[in-house]
């Protein structure tokens, strides 16, 4: 099995094409879009499903803003936006999709900037915690907006929110990206005044963890221009 995940940036017309051609020819069964649209949605949804992708996940967010999407091959028994209460804090974006089947529990996310994603990470380390003591094959994968100290290269020197994702690790899910990809530690997002940081992240319990065959960014989609982030490829025995 092979998933991807890509930040998209809002891509519609010809840089939508563009980017669905590249993800269909990664030949992964399952790809999350961070950054969809309700204005690029139907391109998005109706581009994979011409290419085998007929099954999808998406709720359209208000306005410009983006939110989370998932494409797949093969249908699964479960594949939702997970929706958080207003009491929580959130900004009413769908930023969270869930995916179930043949004991994996995906976890697709795009998560906003700044204060904004705390309320999302406190999520993920609630249903985290159930995910590593039930022994679950679970992984979160996407753009989190955040990493680990080393993968912060601005002038300001911590992320808001590293010390929730330094807390996801701690509680046991392995960094898979770095475990797995051969270039170790690189850029994901580079900054218009060029500092680099790795805002995409694969973090899974040890159970995902064991049947990882390999783990890589690939950084054509952000060199050329598709999108201003670098995509990740996962393969599972």
């Amino acid at each position: 099995m092979r998933i991807a995940y890509l930040n998209i940036n809002k891509a519609a017309k010809a840089r939508a094409r563009r980017l669905i051609d590249y993800l269909a020819g990664l030949d992964a069964d399952l790809i999350g879009l961070g950054e969809m649209t309700r204005s690029n949605a139907d391109a998005f949804r109706d581009g994979f499903a011409a290419l085998g992708y007929r099954h999808s996940c998406f709720k359209a967010p208000d306005g410009p803003k983006g939110s989370i999407g998932v494409v797949s091959r093969n249908r699964f028994s479960q594949m939702r936006i997970a929706y958080m209460q207003s009491r929580s804090g959130h900004d009413g974006i769908p930023r969270i999709a869930q995916i179930h089947e043949r004991g994996l529990d995906l976890t697709f996310v795009y998560f906003p900037n700044h204060l904004k994603k705390i309320p999302y990470f406190r999520r993920l380390l609630r249903d985290g915690r159930k995910l590593v003591r039930s022994g679950s094959a679970a992984a979160l994968i996407g753009d989190f907006n955040t990493g680990d100290k080393e993968d912060y290269g601005g002038p300001k020197g911590f992320f808001t929110g590293q010390e929730e994702f330094d807390g996801l690790k701690r509680m046991g899910f392995r960094d898979l990206m770095l475990e797995g990809n051969p270039g170790g530690r690189e850029w994901t997002w580079v900054s218009t005044f060029g500092n680099g940081f790795r805002l995409d992240q694969s973090l899974g319990t040890e159970g995902f963890a064991e049947r990882v065959s390999a783990a890589r960014y690939d950084h054509m989609p952000r060199e050329t221009q598709m999108t201003d982030h670098s995509a990740m490829v996962i393969d599972l025995d």
